[in-house]
């Protein structure tokens, strides 16, 4: 994709807050339908950035959920670093240890387990029970250990001082950097728990070691981390599972103890497309588990934003999917009926049958469900300029 100079010079009475560089948006894409349904419920959000940009020393916090597409944090990687570059670093946010867990992992970070781990997912796992992230590592390994390094992007710094780390363990744990210095203890816990670490410097990763019981055998579950620094700035938090439909989230049993120290500003729901992959679509359940995921998120974030984002075309058996369209029209009454935001992917980039194009276009993988690097990155470029659109809008007619 040729590349080009889009500058957003986001310039206010009381402030300047910066310009963005994004990819060249494609002509045959009609960027005025590149826009939100309900963007007004988005002010509360926008608030928050303006508090920031206008110098409170506060974090505004984004957390995007969603399945493989989502997993792989190309979309919301690449939101992730447009929206910081303008808004400032807040923190790399929630991270999920998947490759230790024999998945995919996203670019941004590295996990390297030592000892014996074994993973879980709640696509198609049900021996464990999960909680945000819909992941499970877990050990029963006494000599265990695990390193989390994170990667910095340009000029995003995404070493970090303190987070999140959410666990289950009858053993001890403790917290070193890469050159083996005590940072902190996690104690034992055989109930799901959060405890914030806190260091006294930026680092770059960490090892977290057991220390094996005395007199019972280990169980350890690590259910991720949230990687934040000392700074004013965004935090984007990304929850991917591959395969994940809408039901998976929502009977999710840790989900809501798990979600509410996230503290979101603004929740982005990318699911769809697994629900639909079946010849057994019903619509009345993916509404039903729709609003049981929305009411989670409400009952211990009720402040939130919350956005829904329609999956984007592919083929089933060799045919553009026929439950694509109506899922669709679901998701936008679904915004209407329940006072949520609405992006329209679907429709935005040409609607049922329109993989067939975009795959010679270069944006889709052969399987002509999944997209490109170059899709994904798209993808989170269009996301990002409809925010900013809206935002800009809502900026001047405010100030």
């Amino acid at each position: 994709m040729k590349v080009c100079k889009l500058l957003f010079c986001l310039m206010f009475p009381f402030t300047v807050f910066g310009q963005l560089t994004l990819p060249e948006i494609p002509t045959w894409i009609d960027s005025s339908k590149n826009a939100f349904i309900n963007d007004s419920l988005l002010h509360p959000f926008f608030d928050q950035l303006i508090a920031l940009q206008q110098g409170k020393p506060n974090k505004v916090n984004i957390t995007h959920i969603g399945d493989s597409h989502i997993q792989a944090d190309l979309i919301s990687g690449t939101i992730r670093q447009n929206l910081q570059l303008v808004f400032g670093n807040g923190g790399r946010g929630f991270v999920f240890p998947y490759k230790a867990a024999g998945s995919n992992e996203p670019y941004g970070y590295r996990s390297k387990p030592s000892g014996e781990w074994k993973g879980a997912r709640f696509v198609t796992n049900n021996m464990f029970d999960f909680g945000m992230s819909g992941f499970v590592l877990n050990t029963s390994d006494g000599n265990a250990s695990l390193t989390i390094q994170a990667f910095d992007y340009e000029s995003l710094n995404y070493r970090f001082t303190n987070g999140l780390i959410f666990y289950k363990s009858n053993a001890g744990m403790y917290i070193e950097n890469l050159k083996g210095d005590l940072l902190d203890i996690i104690l034992p816990n055989e109930e799901p728990t959060i405890k914030p670490f806190d260091f006294d410097t930026l680092c770059g990763g960490f090892n977290l070691k057991i220390k094996k019981p005395e007199n019972e055998a280990t169980d350890v579950s690590l259910y991720g981390f949230q990687l934040l620094n000392d700074n004013p700035g965004l935090v984007y938090n990304m929850l991917g599972v591959n395969g994940a439909e809408f039901r998976h989230y929502a009977n999710s049993k840790f989900f809501e103890a798990q979600f509410k120290p996230l503290q979101s500003d603004l929740v982005i729901l990318s699911l769809g497309t697994n629900d639909v992959y079946t010849s057994n679509f019903n619509e009345e359940t993916v509404s039903a588990y729709i609003d049981t995921l929305v009411a989670k998120i409400r009952r211990v974030n009720p402040k939130a934003v919350i956005l829904l984002s329609s999956p984007g075309d592919h083929y089933r058996l060799k045919h553009p999917n026929p439950n694509l369209p109506q899922l669709a029209t679901l998701l936008h009454q679904k915004c209407i009926q329940n006072g949520l935001v609405y992006w329209d992917y679907f429709h935005l980039m040409g609607g049922s049958g329109s993989s067939k194009h975009l795959l010679a276009k270069g944006l889709y993988s052969s399987d002509k469900i999944h997209l490109s690097r170059a899709g994904y990155l798209l993808k989170g470029n269009l996301f990002t300029s409809a925010v900013l659109t809206s935002y800009l809008r809502y900026s001047h007619e405010k100030y």
